[in-house]
Order: structure tokens, then sequence, then C-alpha cells
């Protein structure tokens, strides 16, 4: 009885943690259907089934004396041995499934970021009659068919969109993802198997993972690990192998993701994927690494590519071979254009007005899709000037001047629009530029706001008081901020549509990528405008004043912390103190301090994992015992993580404390080093030996680790393998800082030396 309250009672706990995982499941995506709900039902069917039995039995005997004691039929004890065994086992099953479950969703949040979908959500989405020749031959056209559907039935490997800047490469992309025949025709390759549909839209203008690798496998792996809930398991211990702890939500390097997918790829699975990825020249790095990914991946079992890309000269070598596998969409889009112009046009009840006295007006969509020559954001700013033709009634002649004015690339109707901005505004649109271009971000429209009062008052975020935004002063900075942008720059930029509580934290972003690069080519940095340094001070000042206006509960996002700390990590320690930002870290450990929602020390943590040098050091020198050193770190693991390793602080920690007073911290240390050690176990004897330069730095943190006394003969984890062990048997002379770790074998492992 007190099981069916549980199952039965929506308040009770169980079904609360059921509730919350399936939420989660359906927040995420996970194809897990009604697992609980089936579970929960069949044991409560199973409970009353056993209740009524025993209500049956109760009313066919006859009442006994108090004192009379029956034997226990042993049939009925048999039955009811029987049916408690089976609630059992499905008790059990029930808890292991919350907990896989509970596991998977910890992993897809690990995975998740808050962009992952937004550069998909701000694409327009295609006009309806368009793109229609991809899927389906055009019996009025006379284009010849594409081979797109053949490739989505057959067995090639990648197909390539190629196209001009604001040829619409990106809306076809979205266009397709959410086709009906799309995952119809791709069914015909997978038969049997099942299919994932995974998407990634790289784009430049974005945040950092919306324009690197670690974002494309981030967002693939979790698109999988919905589909295929069984290979979390798989990918949390492919991560765990890699010295990161298991249901870890810290943040995942390349390295991990890497691995998991390798681990992924090699996992055979009855399932087939088809990845589509847009926008390939949006990629923020080395574009021959992106390739070797993608080639790479284009390479796996069961995995085929849809990519898209300007028609770059390296994009070209690697895709442009098979003519059958690529669609130049300029060619193709003339009529979709015509189609676009013309129906814009006749839905406008001004242009319709006018073209019942001059049917002449219609003529006017054949002659904007001759001249767009496939550029798809030329013909739309050109329908945008003739509709303001149309709102003041402009004459036929009117109406073909503005066409024929129109200049025939975007880079010249860009510079058109920069001559028509005041001259006094001109300062500050370079400055705007050259702060946008250094947040390499989306800035929130309120960071563009705190940015304007910096430049005028550089102590503006430090006297800021800590208080929540009201929803009055955010509608204020909205309309100011909305105005003085337009007047900067004249539609080429533009305030997000996302449905924020408040529109001040809506992001700005450009119209296209075509305006990003024009505007960064157009106002390159003079000895007029700021030094980098300033730069990234001012873009601190205003991500503490965001900070101090959402101390309450305003928005989930922007992170005003991690944003400052991106930012802080750029200014060199020697212009700390000018730039006053000792001041505004004490500050922003102020905000953190009152805020409700921000733990106790992760801004600290997230310096350690960001590689921040001067202010880890600040934190570990004001220390004032090795206890008080110890409780700062809260995670060991984190100053062995990739990054940091790189950013010297570890190697910097251990000198520090060495010097410092090596007896008194000599237990520090060795704690340090078995941390270390059990970071980086499988690591050593999986990857150290495979020639990566980026192990050398282990190699030299290891080095140093023994040299400062850790014991050599300690376990970790349980493993048999001990460090002494492992130098044993895996090294040799030969091996990168071979002769340095052999050099430890023969040395006492307790007390630390007195210098490496």
């Amino acid at each position: 009885m007190r099981i069916q309250w549980m199952l039965r009672n929506e308040n009770s706990e169980i079904a609360i943690s059921i509730a919350r995982i399936e939420d989660c499941n359906r927040r995420m995506g996970v194809e897990m259907k009604d697992q609980f709900k089936e579970m929960r039902t069949e044991i409560i069917e199973k409970l009353e089934h056993l209740q009524a039995d025993a209500t049956v039995r109760l009313i066919a005997e006859p009442e006994e004396l108090p004192n009379k004691h029956n034997d226990v039929d042993a049939s009925d004890f048999q039955q009811i041995s029987i049916v408690m065994h089976e609630l059992s086992t499905r008790m059990s099953n029930l808890e292991r499934s919350g907990q896989q479950a509970n596991r998977l969703s910890l992993l897809l949040q690990s995975l998740h970021f808050d962009a992952i979908r937004s550069r998909h959500e701000r694409i327009d989405e295609a006009h309806a009659k368009t793109f229609k020749w991809v899927l389906e031959p055009d019996p009025e056209s006379q284009l010849e068919h594409t081979k797109f559907v053949e490739w989505l039935r057959g067995d090639q490997r990648i197909f390539w969109i190629r196209g001009k800047p604001g040829s619409g490469k990106s809306t076809l992309m979205k266009y397709l993802l959410q086709h009906p025949k799309i995952p119809e025709n791709l069914k015909v390759w997978s038969g049997n198997s099942r299919l994932v549909i995974a998407r990634y839209f790289f784009w430049n203008s974005g945040a950092s993972l919306e324009k690197s690798q670690e974002g494309l496998l981030r967002s693939l792996l979790f698109d999988i690990l919905r589909s295929f809930p069984e290979l979390a398991n798989t990918v949390e211990m492919a991560r765990y192998n890699y010295g990161v702890p298991l249901h870890s939500t810290d943040e995942w390097s390349l390295h991990e993701l890497l691995r998991a997918f390798e681990t992924v790829s090699q996992t055979r699975v009855s399932g087939k994927f088809c990845f589509f990825i847009d926008g390939l020249d949006e990629y923020k790095g080395d574009t021959f690494e992106l390739l070797r990914l993608v080639q790479k991946l284009g390479s796996a079992l069961d995995l085929k590519l849809c990519v898209s890309s300007r028609p770059w000269t390296q994009f070209m070598d690697a895709f442009g071979g098979e003519k059958d596998l690529v669609i130049k969409l300029e060619d193709l889009t003339q009529r979709d254009i015509r189609r676009y112009v013309v129906e814009s046009l006749q839905s406008n009840q001004r242009f319709q007005a006018l073209a019942k006295d001059q049917v002449a007006y219609n003529n006017l969509a054949i002659e904007v899709a001759l001249r767009a020559q496939g550029v798809f954001l030329w013909a739309k700013l050109v329908v945008h000037s003739l509709l303001q033709g149309a709102t003041y009634a402009d004459s036929l002649a009117d109406m073909r001047r503005r066409v024929e004015e129109f200049p025939n690339d975007l880079e010249a109707y860009f510079e058109v629009i920069i001559a028509d901005i005041p001259p006094r505004y001109l300062q500050k649109t370079a400055l705007t530029v050259q702060i946008i271009l250094a947040a390499d971000q989306p800035l929130p429209l309120v960071m563009h706001y705190f940015i304007d009062e910096l430049l005028s008052n550089p102590d503006f975020a430090l006297n800021v008081r800590l208080e929540p935004m009201s929803e009055a002063y955010s509608k204020n900075i909205y309309n100011q901020m909305t105005a003085r942008l337009d007047a900067r720059f004249k539609g080429l930029l533009e305030v997000g549509k996302r449905g924020l509580r408040y529109a001040a934290f809506r992001n700005v972003i450009f119209i296209h990528r075509t305006a990003k690069d024009f505007l960064q080519t157009r106002f390159k940095a003079t000895d007029d405008t700021l030094s980098t340094s300033n730069l990234y001070s001012i873009l601190c000042h205003a991500a503490l004043a965001m900070a101090k206006c959402t101390t309450g509960d305003v928005l989930r996002e922007p992170d005003p912390i991690g944003m400052f700390l991106t930012y802080a990590t750029e200014i060199r320690e020697a212009d700390i103190k000018s730039t006053k930002l000792d001041h505004v870290v004490r500050q922003i450990e102020e905000v953190e301090a009152s805020h409700a929602k921000w733990s106790w020390g992760i801004f600290f943590q997230n310096a350690l994992s960001r590689g921040w040098q001067w202010y880890v050091k600040e934190k570990i020198t004001k220390a004032s015992s090795p206890q008080a050193l110890l409780e700062s770190f809260i995670q060991f693991d984190l100053l062995f993580r990739q990054e940091v390793i790189v950013s010297g602080i570890p190697y910097w920690l251990i000198e520090h404390l060495f010097n410092r007073d090596a007896i008194t911290n000599k237990d520090l240390i060795c704690s340090l080093g078995e941390c270390f050690v059990s970071v980086w176990f499988d690591g050593l004897i999986i990857d150290l030996y495979r020639g990566k330069d980026e192990y050398c730095l282990v190699y030299g943190l290891l080095c140093k680790f023994l040299a400062s006394g850790l014991p050599l003969s300690t376990e970790i984890d349980g493993l048999l393998l001990t460090v002494r062990d492992y130098i044993a048997h895996h090294v040799t002379p030969t091996h990168p800082y071979g002769p340095e770790l052999l050099r430890f074998l023969d040395e006492p492992s307790g007390e630390p030396r007195t210098s490496a």
C-alpha cells in the first residue's frame, strides 16, 4: 500500500523524480517516449493484482478465533512469492532506468550550450515556393535537375552546397532540415537502421562555440545521444578515460570531444547518421584543420555529410571533384528570386494600389531578379527599397530609378549606407565596430549602452549600484540604444528578436556576414581608435555593470561573469592596475557573493579553468595557510586540465608552494601530485608517446611533481600499476623526457627535495 501510494500520488518523491526526468528528456528531445510512465503503470497494476488476491482470500475464509493459527497454504505462498519477485524486479528496473536517465541528462547538459540552436533560429525562413527544385523536378524550369535526392538515397559520402555571399546557403540548409522529404529519402539509404539527422550552423559573428570545432562536435554528439541514449555510457567512459570524473558537467575540451566521437564511431550500433553542417567558411581557425575533421567524419562507417560554404579554393579542392555532388546555388535561384520579389511586392497594399493603375510596375520584379545574379540578400534589400517607394507613392519612373541606382554588389551598397551616416557619428561607428570585433561574440544591447557611458566616464561601472534592473529602465535603454545604433549603422546592425523578458538584453547582430566583413575592412584600427588593452578593459567594465544589474532573477543569459573572464584574460598583467581591473575584480567578487543563484567559488574556478594567471596567483599568494589554499581548490582536477597546464599555473603553483615552505606544504604538494596522476594516468598510458607536442607539457609537470617528492608507490584509483611501475615498464631513454623520468626510479620517494 505504501509503494502504491508513492507511485500514485503526484506529490510523492518518486513521482516528482520521474516527472523531473521525463521533463528533462522532453526539453532535450531524448527519444525515450513514455518509458517511465509505462513502468510505473505496470508496477501499480501488479500491486493492485496482489491486493485484490489478498482481499478475495480474506472474504472467502471464515472468521477464526483470535488465538487460532492456520498454516499458510503452500500454493498461496508460492503464488505470492512469484508476484513479489516480479514486483521487486520491476521496482529495480525502474530505479536502474531512473539512474541511467539521470546520467544521460547530466551528459546532455554538459554538451548543450545556450547558442546551440541560435544561428539556426535566426536564419530567415525560405519563401514558401522557393528551393522546391532541390527535391523535385520543376517542369516549368529549363534548369537541369540536381542529384541531391539521389545522394540522399545512395551511398555517396559528401554533398557540397556552394554559393556567393548572400546567395541563401543557410536558408537552403534550414529549408532542407525542415522538409519531410529529407528523412523519407534518407530512409531508403538507412533501411531498417535507426536514422539520426544532426545539424550545426557555423556563425562567424556568434559566440566562440558557434564558430569552433568544439561547438560542432558538441552539437553533433548532443543530437546523436538524443537518438541513441544507450551510447551515453560509451561517451561518458571515453571522457572518464581522459581524466574527467564521471557525471562531470565541466566544459569539454577538443581532445575529449574527439576521443568521444572516435569511440562512438567505433561502437557497433544499428544506426545511420546524416550530418548537415552549414557555413564552413565561417569557422574561426585553420580551414585545413576543419577540412581534415570533416573528411574524417565523412570516412566513418554509416555516415554522410551535407556541407555548405563559399567557393573558396580549399573547399573547391576538397569537395568540387564530383560534379553530381555539388550545387552551385546562384546558378539555380533566379526563378526563386523572381517569385520572392513578385509575391513580396504584391502582398503590400500600397504597391498593389499603384500596380492597378500601371501594370508595368509588375515588370520591376523581372528586372530585380535579373540584376540580383543569384544573390538573395541583394534582392531582399532592393525589395525593401521598393516598398519604401510604395509608402511614398513613388511614380513608375522613380521606382525604376531606385532599381537602377541600387549598387550592383553588396559592398558598393554598404559604402552607400556608410556615406549616408552623418559625420558626427562616424567616430562612434568606428569605435563600436572595433569593440564588437574585440568582443568576438554578439553583445546584448545593454552592454552597448554601458560602453557608451564608459567612453564618457571610465569609472561608470565602478559607481553603478548593485541592484536588479527594472523593466522601465530596460525599456528606456532599449529605446535609446536602438535609435543610436540606427544613426551609426543605418540598418547594418540589428537587434535580435528572441523573446527575452527584458528587451535591453537582446543581442545586437550584423544583418549578414557580408556586413561584418565590410565593416571590419572599412573601419580598421587607426591611431584615433582605442588600443587593444583599452578595448578589453571597456568590455570588462561593461560586463561588471551588467553583472550588477542582473543580480535578481532578470534572465538566464547572458553570463556577465563568463563574459568578464573572457575579456580579462586578454589584458596583460602590466596593464591590470592602469585599467583598474583589480578594482573591477573586487566588485565582481562582491556581486558573486550577493547573487542567490551563483555559488561561492565559481568565479575562482572559472578563472582557473580559463588559465587567468594573474587572478589565480593573487588568490594563492594571499592565502593565509596551506589549509586555506587547499580550500580554494574545490576541485583539484581543474588544475590539470590541458588548458590550465598550458597556462603555466600548475608549474608556478608547485614552485610557489615549494619556495614558500616545502615542509609545511608537503601534504598539499603530495595531494596535488596524486590528483595530477589520477587525472592523467590513463592518458599517460594511452597517448603520452604518440608524439603529440602538447603532452610534453604533461611530461614536464610530472617531472616537477617527482622532484617535489611525489610518493612513487602511491596507487591511483585502485589501479595495480603505480607511477613507479608505469615508469619502469613503459618509459625508455629514447622517449621524450625518458631520462628525466627514469632518474626518479633510483631516488627515495619520501621527503621533498630542496630544489628541482
